[in-house]
């Protein structure tokens, strides 16, 4: 076997593996669901600090995954989503305050670095758990499918952007998109993730109103043309995270940021367009009252 082939035979065990415990975990059991996110987040953590460490700098890691774990408990059982926010000023806080009681060097970069991993992964990323706990609460099933419909819209929409980016670029990829970060993606790469996310956002449309009209409301009551915006807007800040990710990756000199899912690499690398969309879909639904 090539090692081609067992890394794609990795990759098929490990979303065969993946995909079916978090959805069933999102929506049968929220609290299971938020414990594996915050597990996950804060391994993402670990993984941005040790890139910082690779590229020569000295993030004071221990109290910046203390904050992000923090972070992610607020948002998984504070009563107010602007806990998060409080928690995040907290964080800059102590970060300074650990850095100045240990008099450590070069302190501008380092504690600008810590406080960067707090707020692009643990914050960013503990939007999954408060996008689960929308409408928690409310009357509308034991489980509260609101909110797992909220998440698993989300990951459904990346995952075909992702998909129709491969296979777009893989077909008829020639114009490259930004060399210098990922030489890899291509012009017509982006356009096709854009179409098939688009495509995907009207067909859960449609696969809500049958949900609805079942009795089992699950995905947001928006009309068609909330959604193809919302799938717009998906598709663009998940590439853009893709881009953010990978050139952090370049600059530290690094492939994976991990090994987390074998054949996929780390939380990073395979979350990393969730950690800009999360929050953007969270406060366009809290802009919509839902």
């Amino acid at each position: 076997m090539s090692a081609e082939s067992g890394s794609r035979k990795s990759r098929y065990v490990s979303a065969a593996v993946a995909i079916p415990i978090g959805l069933g975990l999102c929506i049968f059991s929220p609290h299971g669901f938020i414990l594996l996110a915050i597990v996950l987040i804060n391994v993402g953590v670990v993984e941005f600090y040790a890139m910082a460490r690779h590229r020569g700098f000295s993030p004071h890691s221990v109290i910046g995954t203390s904050c992000s774990i923090g972070i992610c408990i607020l948002a998984w059982l504070g009563t107010n989503p602007l806990s998060t926010l409080y928690a995040l000023a907290a964080a800059v806080i102590l970060v300074f305050t650990f850095a100045m009681v240990r008099n450590v060097r070069d302190a501008m970069i380092n504690i600008s670095v810590t406080i960067f991993g707090v707020i692009y992964v643990g914050w960013f990323s503990s939007h999954i758990i408060l996008l689960r706990r929308l409408n928690d609460g409310a009357d509308v099933t034991p489980f509260n499918l609101a909110g797992a419909g909220y998440v698993i819209m989300l990951l459904v929409l990346l995952w075909l952007g992702d998909g129709g980016a491969f296979f777009a670029g893989t077909g008829w990829g020639k114009h490259k998109l930004l060399p210098s970060i990922s030489p890899n993606k291509t012009i017509e790469g982006a356009v096709g993730g854009t179409i098939l996310t688009l495509i995907g956002a009207a067909l859960i449309k449609e696969l809500g109103l049958l949900l609805t009209a079942a009795g089992v409301p699950f995905f947001p009551e928006f009309s068609y043309s909330a959604y193809l915006l919302i799938g717009l807007g998906i598709s663009i800040a998940g590439q853009v995270g893709d881009l953010c990710e990978s050139y952090l990756k370049r600059d530290a000199g690094l492939k994976d940021t991990g090994n987390l899912f074998p054949g996929h690499g780390g939380f990073l690398d395979r979350f990393d367009s969730l950690l800009t969309t999360a929050p953007l879909f969270y406060f366009y639904l809290k802009f919509m009252n839902f």
